[in-house]
């Protein structure tokens, strides 16, 4: 079966100059077929939910979400900075 499952969820702040901060939750679950992944995400901001389908791409050297490109990183990086 060359289909996996995804969850995983993100946490942010947007900013706005006249109502300052505003924090939001993003959950994702879908399933990854060799370079794709589909994706259902579920955004909770300011007692708002919505939910989205999306299409990411994957490879070796990270994951483009169309709105986020995110590189891989070794992990020995990743802790350096935790």
């Amino acid at each position: 079966n060359d289909q996996q499952q995804i969850t995983g969820e993100s946490t942010g702040a947007l900013t706005h100059p006249k109502r300052g901060e505003t924090l939001y939750r993003q959950t994702f679950t879908g399933e990854l077929t060799k370079t794709q992944a589909q994706v259902e995400v579920t955004t909770y901001i300011a007692g708002i939910t919505e939910t989205r389908e999306e299409t990411w791409q994957v490879n070796a050297t990270g994951l483009d979400t169309g709105q986020v490109a995110i590189a891989a990183a070794p992990c020995i990086d990743v802790l350096a900075n935790f």
